[in-house]
């Protein structure tokens, strides 16, 4: 059985900096706050105070570098008011370890059938699969083809 004091809150925004204040002014009511990202050392040594965000931000290749910075910051000040902070995204786990893999010279031959891991690299073809198509659609079909 939960206490009755437990109070959980599942935030879903936007990666666009004015997101973030109102975003941190939430997590500041939770002792614990779960990232949707994969753990790094990089976020660790951040929120330890041995990596400037700056740093931060251009280790962890972010497509939203001004989004990051800001959250980044505010990851800090919470952390440092004693929040709990963790990071799970075992999908993107997952994948960055597949590449690192295949940069490494495994194919998806090696991976282990039936395991997480080679459902997350089937999944994440057949996504791209179906990107590409759209793409290939978008450029020589109709408007009308592209849309469906």
């Amino acid at each position: 059985m939960l206490p009755a004091s437990l109070h959980i809150t599942v935030g879903l925004s936007q990666h666009r900096p004015e997101v973030v204040r109102p975003a941190a002014d939430l997590m500041a009511r939770h002792d614990t706050i779960f990232l949707e990202e994969p753990p790094t050392p990089e976020l660790e040594r951040l929120l330890a105070g041995d990596l400037p965000v700056d740093d931060y931000v251009r280790q962890i290749d972010t497509e939203y570098p001004e989004f990051s910075r800001r959250m980044a910051r505010s990851l800090k000040q919470l952390h440092a008011r004693g929040k709990r902070i963790i990071a799970v995204e075992p999908f993107l786990g997952h994948l960055v370890a597949i590449h690192e893999g295949f940069a490494a010279g495994a194919s998806p031959a090696d991976l282990q059938p039936e395991s997480e891991r080679q459902r997350v690299y089937l999944a994440e073809r057949d996504a791209t699969a179906a990107l590409l198509r759209f793409y290939e659609t978008a450029v020589r079909g109709s408007f009308d083809q592209t849309v469906a």
